[in-house]
């Protein structure tokens, strides 16, 4: 029931407003238009994937999921690279097509939502197939308080931002102990 309600849990869409319902509702309609134009620009066959939310089936929990992906990011950011689905699907022991971009944007949201209004980004390390930034990495940000519905090119100023404090903040610090 999950995929009825978007990246929302039916919790926290019980828990909106009729106008916050319409806007999201306005929102899920127009992402859902502008990936079925983007698809059919590209000439390809849409990919869909089994399950909009893995944590749908029985034995798997977003909770799970969400650990196990921001495990991955962690790790990633210590070793300082961005990683995709592939890596962070596997992490959480299912496959990248388990995985509606709804379900990717729930899940980064959860992950980054634990760091609060000022943490550090690990969804910023997050890359397409093509090594590009997510499409949704706008929607992540809007959906955590932070200034979204940005130009291309801020958006790109702000992921390199957060890539770097991501970084940082997971950076090994130096052995000091041999000498």
């Amino acid at each position: 029931m999950g995929g009825e309600y978007g990246h929302l849990t039916p919790q926290e869409f019980s828990k909106l407003n009729r106008s916050q319902r319409r806007r999201y509702w306005q929102k899920v309609r127009q992402r859902s238009l502008a990936e079925q134009s983007a698809q059919a620009a590209s000439g390809k066959p849409p990919v869909r994937s089994g399950t909009a939310f893995p944590w749908a089936t029985p034995g798997i929990t977003k909770h799970d999921v969400v650990k196990a992906v921001r495990g991955a990011l962690v790790s990633a950011a210590r070793r300082q690279v961005c990683v995709g689905w592939h890596t962070l699907a596997e992490a959480a022991g299912l496959k990248p097509d388990d995985l509606s971009d709804l379900a990717r944007t729930s899940i980064l949201v959860a992950v980054d939502h634990a760091a609060g209004p000022a943490g550090v980004l690990l969804s910023s390390l997050v890359v397409s197939s093509r090594n590009a930034p997510v499409p949704y990495f706008d929607e992540i940000l809007g959906r955590l308080g932070r200034p979204s519905g940005l130009r291309p090119i801020e958006l790109g100023q702000v992921r390199k931002t957060e890539q770097a404090r991501a970084f940082a903040a997971y950076a090994h610090p130096p052995d000091h102990g041999s000498a």
